[in-house]
């Protein structure tokens, strides 16, 4: 089973919302802090680029940021308040970094890791060298800055560690998260018995997933802001609806599911979207989702 940062804490924070996000595949809303973080990570993977072999040129910055926006063909885009922000931050970024040593060996680094009778997928911003080892580092667009003790709970952060040392051989000597809205970053280390642990947890977890058919809610701070609040049983007090079976997307032809479909399947009736059209279509991901 293909097992990645996402699915895991999903499943660990709720089944239930595991269920309806994977299994049921049931719409969700768009995440505007999504596309926000993926122009501003598109920038910083060109600053990267150049900063390999001396000053990162700024002007290769903002362009990259423009493409990621569009703003080359409508310039009337650059108005806009969240290119606005995400200029903000990539030029705090730039004036925080440009003189600091930058030796990434690996950007934008995919893995693919063997873990039991599963797969860890994932995808690490940046790993570094150091001048005793290797620095793995996360870009976060995080309002607040996380504190020291929930960064050392990372989930993400630890699957990054763990990936690296499965893959490469290598056990990063610092994981950090890089709070860009703030130019903070918080640093932690982890052991080798530490990794060993997370991944008979990783492979623990995989085998539940694999068998289980039994998704129990988990009610918690997390409800407030989940998208299946208005057909979860611990909210509606009704019995779950049975489990929707939904063939894998082609890779050719992918197919797109009417929210009200995948309603319809389960019995019961498709909660009103909040404001906007029915379904927006997300580029992305080739999906529908609410507005």
């Amino acid at each position: 089973m293909k097992l990645s940062y996402s699915k895991l804490n999903t499943y660990r924070t709720c089944p239930m919302r595991y269920r309806f996000t994977y299994l049921d595949r049931l719409p969700r809303r768009p995440r505007r802090l999504f596309r926000a973080a993926k122009r501003i990570h598109h920038a910083l993977m060109r600053w990267l680029v150049y900063a390999k072999n001396g000053p990162p040129r700024w002007d290769e910055v903002l362009a990259a940021y423009d493409s990621a926006w569009g703003a080359l063909q409508d310039p009337a885009l650059r108005a806009e308040p969240e290119y606005l922000e995400g200029l903000r931050i990539l030029e705090a970024y730039q004036e925080a970094n440009a003189d600091r040593p930058c030796r990434p060996i690996y950007q934008e680094h995919k893995f693919h890791v063997h873990l039991g009778s599963h797969v860890l997928i994932g995808a690490m911003d940046r790993v570094d060298a150091t001048d005793s080892g290797y620095e793995v580092i996360d870009y976060k667009l995080d309002r607040d800055v996380r504190s020291q003790e929930t960064v050392e709970n990372d989930l993400q952060l630890a699957l990054y560690g763990l990936a690296l040392e499965e893959a490469h051989g290598i056990r990063a000597e610092a994981l950090t998260l890089y709070f860009l809205r703030h130019n903070v970053q918080r640093t932690v280390t982890r052991t080798h018995s530490q990794n060993r642990e997370l991944a008979r947890w990783v492979t623990a977890t995989g085998d539940d997933l694999s068998t289980t058919r039994k998704f129990e809610p988990c009610v918690g701070l997390h409800c407030s802001g989940c998208d299946f609040r208005s057909v979860c049983p611990a909210h509606t007090g009704k019995a779950a609806p049975p489990l929707v079976q939904v063939e894998p997307r082609s890779r050719e032809v992918p197919s797109l599911i009417l929210p009200g479909m995948a309603f319809a399947a389960m019995g019961i009736e498709p909660p009103a979207p909040p404001s906007g059209p029915l379904v927006q279509l997300r580029a992305e991901q080739l999906s529908l989702t609410w507005d």
